[in-house]
Formats: C-alpha cells, structure tokens, sequence
C-alpha cells in the first residue's frame, strides 16, 4: 500500500478552502502536506505526490461545487434522506448506507437536486464518491437536471476485544513500512499525547509515523524504549468509536493471550483517545508505562 492509499479517506475528505487539515482526524494528511505545525517546526517537508493528489482532488470538488450551486432544492428532500439513512443504519449496524437512501429519495420525487455537505468531515470511502458520481450521471442521462451529493458521516460504533485484537494485526503490518520519522512535532505530542504516560517522557520516543485504520481513523505509532535495551511500539488512536472490554486508565496487565507473538496494554481516555501499547511477550507494561497516579 502506498503513501496515497493510506491517506486516501482523509484526502477525498478534506474540502478545498476549509480548515480541515487542523481537525485531529485529518493529521495523517496535515503532516503529509507540511501543513501540521504552522510555527514550522515540522520535521519533514510536504510531499510532492500527496499534495498533487490533494490538488486534483480538490479541483474535482470545485468543479462539482459549481455545476451544483444554482440548483433548488426540493423541499423535504435533506430530511427525507438523513432519515432514511439513519433508519437503514441502524437497521444494518453500518454506515455505508447511501445507496438505499438516494434510490428512496430519487423514487419518492421526479426532481432531485443537490444537497450541500454538513459541517462537518465526511470519511467516506473512495468507492463511495464513484458511486455517487455514477448516480447522477445517470440521472442527468435519463434527462433529470438535478444531482443528489451526500456526504456520509460514519457512526460511533462499539468495537468489540476480539476486533481490535484483529486491528492490532493490521497495524502492526502498516508499522513495518519504512515511513519512519524521527522526532515528533509539537503538534502531533498535542494532539497524541504520551509525555506523561512513558519513563522518560517524550525522550522515550525511538521513532514515529501515521496512518488511517480501516474505519477512518487517524493512528499515531511510537515505537518507544524501555531504557533497559527493550522497544515497543505504542498507538494512540483517535476515534469516535468505543472500544469494548479495555480500561480507562494504563492498565497494570496486559489483555489476555497474545497477538501474532505480542502482548497488548490497551486503555480508551473519556476523550476518546485509544491507547494500544504492543510489546514482546516476557516484556512488563511497567517496563514502559508510568505507574498510575494515586487519586
């Protein structure tokens, strides 16, 4: 997987002219493109292919932008589709649910027009962009002057042990890739903090990167030392999901069994952020961890 498709969610959500890059879950696409740390005290340049890709993405969205703004709105027509797709999200437990919602809405009125995005960063998935986009070609092939565009907001869900004992896998696999930085910006030791959690606070950290989960979310990796010749690599999270069966502080213990030949001390924060500390087996928590702070 390339640097491309790694930030391809955060790229088709970050809308041209908006502030979006400042928002915690687009951070993977800030750094890439210089803009996170605007002091500059950055420690990489942006990168050329990912702002080319920034680019053309943004100048797609102009374009439609344009072709929409003087079209009406039929009246009803935004209530009527955030209600049918909150009712087959719940009745699916998903939230990639545009396609029944806008066959509903296109059947229920011969005159169907755009629908400006909510204010807030849809994390919708490439394939679901082609597939708006199909739509309304045929609609305005079928002689329909009018185009639905829906921005998609993923749900929180309630994420379940064992699937994040699977996402653990997964990142890990991402971690193996050479797109290692050292020394982590101010910013992003702000927005995923760790100085006061680790031995040794910030000067525990080896090496850093990032990059999205499959759900969207933005995930800052550490790879940390123990101070005794022991690395780990600890990934703080952040998500609007809730993670099932893990502690609300640094835990003592790590999670029952192994994943793929490693330990797990994982906690959520009530902001939200999810900590996953991934060491080898043998190795203590506390040989990382700062003990918890008497209450």
């Amino acid at each position: 997987m390339n640097r491309i498709d790694e930030l391809r969610q955060q790229i088709d959500a970050c809308r041209a002219g908006s502030d979006d890059l400042h928002l915690p879950d687009l951070a993977g696409l800030a750094v890439a493109s210089g803009e996170l740390g605007a002091s500059g005290e950055l420690g990489a340049p942006a990168d050329p292919a990912i702002m080319r890709e920034l680019d053309r993405s943004q100048q797609f969205d102009r374009a439609v932008v344009s072709a929409l703004q003087d079209v009406a709105v039929p009246p009803g027509m935004l209530e009527r589709l955030l209600a049918k797709t909150a009712a087959a999200a719940k009745d699916r437990g998903r939230a990639e649910v545009l396609g029944p919602a806008v066959g509903a809405a296109v059947d229920s009125s011969a005159s169907v027009s755009a629908v400006e995005p909510a204010a807030v960063v849809a994390k919708s998935r490439a394939r679901s962009r082609r597939w708006v986009l199909a739509v309304a070609a045929s609609l305005a092939a079928a002689g329909i002057v009018a185009v639905v565009w829906v921005w998609s907001f993923i749900s929180p869900q309630r994420i379940e042990l064992a699937q994040l004992i699977d996402d653990v896998q997964d990142w890990n696999s991402q971690a193996r890739s050479p797109d290692w930085r050292a020394n982590p910006p101010d910013d992003v030791l702000k927005k995923f903090p760790v100085d006061s959690l680790l031995h040794g606070g910030k000067r525990a950290i080896v090496r850093w990167r990032t990059f999205s989960t499959k759900r969207g979310e933005t995930v800052v990796a550490y790879e940390v030392t123990s101070g005794r010749g022991g690395l780990a690599t600890l990934f703080v999270v952040s998500t609007r999901h809730r993670y099932l069966g893990v502690a609300g502080t640094p835990p003592q213990t790590p999670l029952p069994g192994t994943t793929g030949g490693l330990s797990l001390g994982a906690w959520q924060t009530s902001t939200g952020l999810l900590y996953v500390l991934a060491l080898e087996r043998g190795r203590s928590l506390d040989d990382y961890l700062r003990p918890p702070r008497p209450a």
